[in-house]
């Protein structure tokens, strides 16, 4: 799904879905959410690899953080 694209538009297109770190309306967080499971979906379609269940956690923990409100930890994931 991303292979091909450089590691900035990978970055780009997930940060794209949080947005930044304050002021999020509860319509724009269920937007949020709605995204992460259909991109959890896609991938769970695909072959089983690393790649492929990193995202899939990643993409766990970013909705876990969202329904926390926990959007300060987003910050820690984008500086890795």
């Amino acid at each position: 799904m991303l292979k091909g694209r450089k590691r900035s538009e990978k970055r780009a297109g997930l940060y794209g879905i949080w947005g930044t770190s304050k002021g999020f309306s509860e319509e724009a967080k269920k937007k949020a959410i709605e995204k992460l499971f259909s991109k959890i979906s896609e991938l769970s379609r695909e072959k089983l690899t690393p790649e492929t269940l990193q995202k899939l956690g990643l993409y766990a923990f970013a909705i876990e953080l969202i329904r926390r409100n926990e959007f300060d930890r987003v910050n820690e994931i984008k500086k890795l």
